[in-house]
């Protein structure tokens, strides 16, 4: 009797975790925050003035009368590849270099955190209105994938692409304003001061938790080699977040050519995702993406997830030599989300030679890593229309970021 009901309770054990090992999931992993480092444009100076300066700058608007700006911007920083070692691996490959990339990526693979922003921007004399799109992610280049692009594939091998991807993607809507205090300025006897301030709404977005397992494998028949690829895993995506930022800022010029600047971006900012849905990623193997209701698809599950934004303090300078020549300074301090800071020292310059070729280049030195960044741009400009690009390095742990901007703008 003992020995049955002993039996009896063993199959019944090992049917309920049977059964509670198909269960899906009730809350999203404890890992799915990641932190937002950067917020928006930061490579442009605090006191970059106008239409140009709105992405960078709770003080632009304080000069300018009217302008359209249509730009956009995309980046990605990895912790592998740097401005000192890229040089080496932008020519031909041969068997020991690709050997070496593989390597210093290790069993990890390589760590990447993707950026963009892209979206319009409109100065209307002292009020500046901006809707930017704004995508932060992070996840890794697995070891088997660099191996399968540098290699090509084994036959009969099977390749772990498992990228471990976070990404958030939102509509920061901004309305600012900068104006001057006369007052301020008859008793310091300044040519002008003034204030300015901005603040972030974000009302849309969307968060993608994905713990996948991606596999491909090469496999060879007697009649043909095919590539099977299988895709499972968890996918926890939420289209429900609440957010907003507070940028304030104090210019200050004491005579027509020097100006002075201090700034605080990002007071209590945060954005607060819920409503989170679990995929199970098989089910979309045979789908059509475009077509899937993301609102409806999978099953509700609990959690939340709140990324606080960074909060930068600025202290500026300005000169301009000629119209044409411009001089910048810029001291920041950077408070991360968990209280972790830093500062940087950035000097740079504005050029824009015969009225035509409006040129910039700046260098950047990060405290947190003892490197430093580079920053370097061109365009063209005809009256009142100006087209440019721009490329910049950023040092991001042991490698670099790095990142490209376009933009047109019209500017009164």
């Amino acid at each position: 009797m003992t020995r049955r009901l002993l039996t009896t309770c063993i199959l019944l054990l090992v049917l309920a975790a049977a059964v509670f090992a198909w269960d899906p999931p009730t809350e999203i992993p404890n890992d799915s925050y990641f932190p937002i480092l950067e917020f928006g444009d930061q490579n442009g100076f605090l006191l970059t003035t106008g239409i140009k300066g709105m992405g960078s700058s709770v003080l632009a608007t304080r000069y300018g009368f009217f302008g359209v700006d249509l730009g956009a911007g995309v980046s990605a920083g990895n912790d592998t590849f740097g401005f000192n070692n890229i040089g080496r691996y932008a020519t031909f490959l041969d068997d020991d270099l690709k050997n070496e990339i593989i390597e210093l990526a290790g069993n990890d693979g390589i760590f990447v955190t993707p950026m963009m922003t892209a979206g319009p921007k409109l100065q209307i004399w002292r009020l500046g209105l901006s809707m930017q799109a704004v995508v932060n992610g992070q996840g890794y280049l697995t070891k088997d994938l660099l191996e399968l692009v540098l290699k090509g594939n084994d036959l009969n091998r099977t390749y772990n692409l498992d990228p471990n991807l976070r990404l958030s993607a939102v509509a920061d809507l901004k309305a600012q304003l900068a104006f001057g205090v006369p007052l301020l300025a008859k008793v310091f006897r300044f040519k002008d001061v003034s204030l300015g301030v901005a603040y972030h709404i974000i009302p849309v977005g969307v968060y993608v938790v994905a713990d996948s397992n991606v596999t491909l494998e090469a496999i060879y028949t007697e009649d043909d080699a095919e590539i099977d690829t299988q895709l499972s895993g968890d996918l926890y995506v939420s289209q429900s977040v609440r957010g907003s930022a507070l940028d304030v800022g104090l210019m200050m010029r004491p005579t027509e050519n020097l100006y002075l600047g201090v700034a605080i971006d990002g007071l209590q900012g945060k954005l607060t995702w819920n409503n989170f849905r679990w995929i199970d990623l098989r089910d979309l193997e045979d789908q059509d993406l475009e077509y899937i209701d993301w609102a409806k698809a999978g099953t509700p599950v609990a959690g939340e997830v709140t990324q606080k934004l960074p909060v930068t303090i600025k202290l500026g300078a300005r000169y301009d030599l000629r119209r044409w020549l411009k001089f910048y300074g810029e001291a920041r301090h950077i408070t991360l989300a968990n209280d972790d800071s830093y500062f940087t020292v950035s000097g740079g310059t504005d050029i824009t030679l015969l009225w035509l070729l409006p040129l910039k280049a700046s260098v950047t030195y990060d405290a947190r890593y003892g490197r430093v960044g580079y920053n370097f741009g061109a365009g063209l400009k005809l009256l009142s229309v100006e087209a440019n690009v721009e490329t910049y390095t950023k040092p991001h742990q042991s490698g670099d970021e790095i990142g490209l901007k376009i933009g047109a703008r019209v500017a009164f």
